[in-house]
């Protein structure tokens, strides 16, 4: 199978693992800072837009990044193998 395929193939899986882990860091988060999640929300909101920004904004923003560090990880990993393969023969 091509990394390509196996890539198309992993990408749905990769945004499960995206969203999952934006829970798991606001859980982490709220009790370590001792904050609520949507305080958090809104402070992203404010560093991305400004201040006196919706919380959804923040919200939104927060999971997107975490979708997109899934799928970054997923494309290395698997160009990594490839590197692999192509260095061992």
């Amino acid at each position: 199978m091509s990394v390509q395929a196996r890539s198309a193939s992993l990408l749905g899986p990769a945004v499960v693992a995206g969203i999952i882990g934006g829970i798991v860091v606001d859980a982490f988060l709220s009790i370590v800072l001792k904050l609520s999640p949507v305080t958090l929300w809104t402070g992203i909101a404010a560093t991305v837009v400004g201040p006196g920004t919706a919380a959804w904004i923040g919200l939104v923003v927060h999971f997107i990044v975490s979708i997109v560090w899934a799928v970054l990880y997923l494309f290395v990993f698997s160009a990594f193998g490839q590197l692999r393969n192509w260095i061992l023969g």
